[in-house]
């Protein structure tokens, strides 16, 4: 059986949440069994857009040790979209 047909598996793509990011996010409480109202699902977005994770410490490795990390000077986060050639 391949894992995508199992019904504790989730999977979305990048292209997907930057599409439909309402809808993934209902899908992953649907598959939780999170009965989230529509204010709720608006936070989760809005917290989970690139943006807010970017500028939040929490989430965008700012608070890391320096010894973990190669490259300095580089940013975890960088720009936030995707490029199709």
């Amino acid at each position: 059986m391949e894992l995508k047909e199992r019904s504790n598996f989730f999977l979305v793509t990048y292209e997907e949440l930057q599409q439909n990011p309402r809808g993934s996010v209902k899908r992953l409480c649907h598959i939780l069994g999170k009965d989230l109202n529509s204010q709720q699902i608006d936070s989760v977005v809005e917290n989970a857009s690139f943006q807010k994770m970017k500028d939040n410490r929490m989430s965008n490795f700012s608070l890391r040790s320096e010894e973990f990390f190669r490259d300095k000077t580089g940013k975890f986060m960088r720009k936030g979209y995707l490029c199709i050639a």
